[in-house]
């Protein structure tokens, strides 16, 4: 039988991601701040998943640009069209 220290990880709390780990002291059956420890596949694809959000990203970034860049030629102001013709108001005679 192992021996268990009074400083050593209480085995719930081992396998929890939080940070307020308890000792083998404690009695514990469950906890309601538990939250398991992401496994390694879990975190490479995680990690896989960002890349492919980033990646859409900045194909949406580069979409938006273009048309802006678009729009923007499309709309020339010469200055004849930039200040309308008006005509004088008065009385006709």
């Amino acid at each position: 039988m192992l021996t268990k220290n009074k400083n050593t990880i209480h085995p719930l709390c081992a396998r929890c991601a939080k940070t307020c780990k308890q000792t083998v002291s404690v009695i514990m059956l469950t906890c309601e701040m538990f939250e398991p420890q992401m496994s390694d596949d879990d975190f490479d694809q995680l990690l896989n998943d960002m890349d492919e959000v980033t990646r859409q990203a900045d194909v949406l970034h580069t979409r938006v640009n273009r048309l802006i860049d678009d729009m923007q030629e499309d709309v020339v102001v010469t200055e004849d069209d930039a200040i309308p013709d008006i005509e004088p108001e008065g009385d006709e005679r």
